[in-house]
């Protein structure tokens, strides 16, 4: 499960976004389908409260609420 590689990166030490990127590329260099036509995209939180997220899709946001306003975010895009 990609997921639990995630979280795996980042009990490493890899930011949430970092982390994210990390096994969107790896998904990416493993997957017949390349980036072109491939969709995965994944969100990660980690214990401190930081939020990050990367995948394939342009339009993939995502929106993150603390104590003040909530916002929309973009996520980063993989491509290899």
């Amino acid at each position: 499960c990609a997921s639990l590689l995630v979280v795996e990166a980042m009990r490493r030490g890899a930011s949430p976004e970092a982390a994210c990127e990390e096994i969107v590329r790896r998904v990416i260099e493993t997957d017949p389908l390349g980036s072109d036509k491939l969709s995965i995209n994944f969100i990660a939180l980690n214990k401190r409260g930081e939020v990050g997220a990367a995948g394939t899709d342009r339009s993939f946001k995502y929106a993150v609420a603390h104590d003040a306003d909530p916002e929309v975010r973009t996520a980063k895009i993989v491509r290899v």
